[in-house]
């Protein structure tokens, strides 16, 4: 292809956290574009990354109804739990397992053999810069993660994309308790959970 071939995909953020699509050029190509960007010192030609994050479907967690198999999951946190998987399966090119509503990992990731897990989390209202996981999560995710000597992620979606940490290596969190104005039971208000702050996650989309 001579001086059309371009080489090593690579991906830019930008000052708005964009991410986009670059290519290194060939010299004959840096000629012929004039002003273009420079990412660690190399000229690339930036490309706009096509693929943008789906809002979460708004869901009222406190307006739901109990199950009959003891949970709250309804059709909106299903798919905004799918919209995730799909994520995941599309940028890792791996297999995504989903477990059942009751258990409480949502996710089983397997690639070339080896396999992890992960929960995701979703943001309905305002995003924040951290994500919100409760204990009783993160404590399975931690066990998973010891018994079987792998990865735990913990995926969290709003808005503005969808974020993940790996829940060994988490550090900087905030132990905290959370609840809610509106009460289901007498320990509402009273949840332990941990705060993991967007700046110590990776950026999945």
């Amino acid at each position: 292809m001579g001086d059309t071939e371009q080489l090593e995909a690579l991906y830019f953020r930008d000052s708005d956290g964009e991410y986009h699509k670059c290519h290194r050029l060939l010299p004959d190509i840096r000629r012929i574009f004039g002003e273009i960007e420079y990412l660690n010192g190399e000229p690339v030609e930036i490309i706009p990354n096509e693929t943008k994050v789906r809002k979460p479907k708004i869901d009222v967690y406190y307006s739901r109804s109990i199950n009959e198999d003891g949970t709250f999951s309804n059709e909106v946190d299903e798919n905004n739990q799918k919209y995730v998987a799909s994520v995941i399966r599309n940028t890792w090119k791996c297999r995504v397992l989903e477990y059942p509503k009751t258990s409480p990992i949502d996710y089983y990731i397997e690639k070339d053999g080896r396999g992890c897990f992960g929960d995701n989390k979703t943001r309905l209202s305002k995003p924040l810069d951290y994500g919100i996981l409760n204990v009783r999560k993160y404590l399975v995710l931690m066990d998973a993660a010891r018994l079987y000597d792998c990865p735990s992620f913990v995926f969290f979606y709003d808005e503005t994309g969808v974020y993940y940490s790996d829940v060994r290596k988490v550090k900087g969190y905030e132990t905290f308790l959370v609840g809610s104005k509106t009460k289901k039971s007498s320990c509402d208000k009273q949840e332990p959970a941990v705060k993991i702050f967007k700046k110590d996650m990776k950026r999945l989309l």
